[in-house]
């Protein structure tokens, strides 16, 4: 007996009672708790005794600083998809169907605490049937703050893509499914924003999605409407299927199943592929046939539904004004999304987690770390895969991924998101943190915010940083930061950064070695780029190999006459440049139509078994000369060696530089544990060989498995840094 509220403090619940009952009841919650709950403590204060008659929910108290959090988004539970495709069941193919387990809750939230008023689903009075479940303890809808059905809930439209009404309620979705099945692309409102989707299997399709979106050779993620189906088109590990049906639900990026039965717009020669469950009802209705039980589709394409640089589109309006000229029909809803959410992405290392990007499923659930501040401030991150953290003591929060800050669109969904969580947790953060790069946008931002005083952190030793922070590991380490492209100290763009570090300082104690590198910003983009100026660099020149024959002899000219006379040049240490050149010597890739096409090609075409090594080349310094290796690789296309032969050798090549610097650093410090971080990581076969390597010479290796690797992490390093240095 006794009563129960949410608070912003927490549940609060009032027994009355023995002490043995109310020890009993304590285990019982601790036990049986629901399947989606996360129990952080359970503190227990006797109070004055109460004679309670009865048990139930009061009101919710609002009066005190926040600690309690709101839950991620929900996939969709077996139960409720059980219901929804039972006939007997009054919320038959009704696409907004959820329970306490399962269903929108960060995306539709607007403050806490967590009550439909302060919800979008506030505008949808419950109707006696519905009021009934959520007033019944015993009901699996109890307290299920989005709970809805037909008569009272949220309903789907169909519209041409000028905005015309086609169609409502399930009609809609039935005349979607045909479009589809006529080769349409139809844009989707999901849980936190639009999906522009077709059929997978079908090859006109996809090759006019990919005509009218995304110009490049970026793969596309599908989505599935069951695990059996999975396993046709990729292999799976226990973990993969675990991860693919919990209530995250994310994208997991598969191995291929060969032959692989999909046409080869959806991926190209990845040897991955993206792959989601249906996480909505709405979600599973485009491909559930009721009349025959079975599926439509054996796959959806499911991509973002922005334009390019742009974060998701959120808002019925928004898609219309944007996506139009993109699409045939929007399949939307009037359950309003307040905070868009990207779908997060995933793959595994073993059984370990690796996460790409973090957003629905596991934002806003706060990492709670070993050590925290008695006041909050803000790590605003980087300006590409941008995320912010905030803190409260020990609880940081890190924001979805915002995606590149380049913008005002992406300058609004920042400020919009960081409104939302310092008002959901009542902070007010006193200092901000960003990187040292004079020019990101993130700067701007912070100062829109009324931030005067800046504390900056270095983008890679951030990416250390991260781990670190993951960890709670405060003594000294070796940190290797491999990525594309970060502000140095020195005003260098750097990028393959080795730290003998803590989280509270750092040294840098090697490095690729400088080389001036032509082109600027477009030397990320054009892969000749860094190609030559690697040549020129060491010496070597201009070679006569197939690769130039792909690109035309001014765009050659142009590069050595700007090396020459140093226009428009930078010096780097940059990894991802050196992957780029590799890729375009081998005659793999001239240009990234994305970020990173060019080094996820030399990852995919390599030979994953093979020996192959080329020369290790370190000063004393612990600068990484490349002279040798550029030579051997040369050599080794003039001699017809494979491709996958010399790819796999470079990778060989970078996991053996590791282990010579960690063999030298160790010796010289005793340091025995490494750490791998920044977007280089997000390479699995580099990865994989690294830790191998490393482990076999008894070091312990730490890598991130509860933030990306790459710039999405930089918040979260940048807070633990700030946080540790006190």
């Amino acid at each position: 007996r006794g009563r129960v509220r949410n608070s912003t403090d927490g549940v609060e619940i009032i027994a009355s009672g023995s002490l043995e009952d109310i020890d009993r009841f304590i285990s019982e919650i601790k036990s049986n708790a629901p399947t989606v709950s996360k129990i952080d403590e359970i503190r227990k204060i006797e109070t004055e005794y109460i004679d309670y008659v009865d048990f139930r929910i009061d009101i919710s108290s609002d009066n005190k600083p926040v600690i309690t959090s709101i839950s991620p988004d929900l996939a969709v539970c077996s139960d409720c998809r059980g219901e929804l495709i039972d006939k007997r069941d009054r919320r038959y193919l009704y696409p907004f169907i959820n329970c306490t387990n399962c269903g929108p809750r960060y995306s539709i939230v607007k403050k806490i605490p967590y009550d439909r008023q302060n919800t979008t689903m506030t505008k949808f009075v419950m109707c006696p049937l519905c009021s009934e479940e959520y007033s019944n303890p015993e009901d699996r809808r109890f307290h299920a703050q989005p709970d809805a059905c037909k008569d009272c809930g949220p309903n789907v439209s169909l519209l041409s893509n000028s905005g015309t009404e086609i169609a409502e309620g399930y009609n809609a979705i039935v005349h979607t499914k045909r479009l589809l099945q006529e080769g349409k692309i139809v844009c989707v409102k999901g849980l936190g924003g639009f999906h522009i989707a077709c059929d997978a299997k079908n090859s006109d399709a996809v090759r006019l999605l990919r005509d009218r979106k995304r110009k490049n050779m970026k793969p596309f993620a599908i989505m599935v409407p069951d695990i059996s189906i999975i396993e046709r088109f990729a292999v799976l590990s226990q973990s993969e299927k675990n991860r693919l049906q919990s209530p995250r639900a994310p994208i997991v990026l598969l191995r291929k199943r060969y032959p692989f039965d999909m046409p080869d717009e959806v991926s190209f020669e990845n040897e991955y592929i993206g792959i989601m469950l249906a996480y909505t009802p709405l979600h599973y209705l485009l491909f559930y046939n009721p009349e025959n039980l079975s599926f439509d589709f054996e796959a959806l394409v499911m991509t973002s539904g922005n334009i390019a640089e742009l974060p998701i589109t959120y808002t019925n309006e928004e898609a219309i004004a944007k996506l139009s000229d993109l699409v045939d029909a929007f399949l939307v809803h009037n359950r309003d999304i307040y905070n868009r959410v990207d779908d997060s992405i995933v793959y595994f290392i073993n059984s370990d987690e690796i996460i790409l990007r973090r957003a629905r499923g596991y934002v806003p659930e706060p990492i709670i770390s070993n050590k925290g501040l008695d006041y909050s401030i803000l790590a605003s991150g980087a300006e590409l895969k941008c995320t912010f953290s905030v803190n409260r003591g020990n609880h940081i929060i890190v924001s979805q991924h915002l995606g590149d800050m380049k913008n005002i669109d992406g300058r609004d969904f920042f400020i919009h998101t960081y409104n939302l969580i310092t008002d959901i947790y009542r902070i007010n953060p006193e200092a901000a943190i960003v990187d040292k790069h004079p020019d990101y946008l993130n700067r701007r931002i912070v100062d829109d915010l009324g931030f005067r005083n800046l504390y900056e952190v270095q983008h890679h030793y951030a990416h250390i940083c991260s781990v670190l922070f993951e960890d709670g590991m405060e003594e000294p380490v070796i940190g290797f930061a491999f990525d594309g492209t970060g502000y140095g100290d020195d005003g260098a763009i750097w990028g393959s950064e080795v730290f003998v570090c803590d989280l509270r300082g750092y040294e840098r104690v090697g490095h690729l070695a400088y080389t001036e590198m032509a082109g600027g910003d477009t030397a990320s983009e054009w892969c000749y780029i860094p190609a030559i100026s690697y040549l020129a660099g060491t010496g070597i020149g201009l070679v006569d190999i197939p690769a130039f024959d792909r690109i035309k002899e001014e765009q050659a000219r142009l590069v050595l006459y700007s090396l020459k006379n140093r226009i428009n040049l930078h010096r780097s240490s940059s990894m991802g440049r050196l992957f780029d050149a590799v890729s375009f010597l081998c005659g793999l890739r001239s240009r990234n139509s994305f970020e990173g096409e060019a080094a996820m090609a030399l990852e995919f075409h390599s030979d994953k078994e093979i020996d192959k090594q080329y020369p290790v080349d370190l000063s004393v310094d612990m600068e990484i000369e490349i002279g040798g290796l550029l030579n051997a690789i040369l050599n080794d296309i003039r001699s017809g060696v494979p491709v996958s032969v010399i790819a796999g050798g470079f990778h060989n090549w970078l996991s053996n530089v590791m282990l010579e610097i960690s063999n030298r650093l160790r010796k010289k410090t005793g340091i025995n544990k490494v750490v791998l971080s920044g977007g280089v990581f997000q390479n699995k076969l580099l990865l994989n060989k690294t830790i191998n390597l490393l482990s076999n010479c008894d070091f312990e290796v730490f890598y991130n498995r509860i933030v990306p690797p790459n710039d999405g992490g930089i918040s979260f390093g940048q807070i633990g840094h700030y946080i540790y240095s006190r």
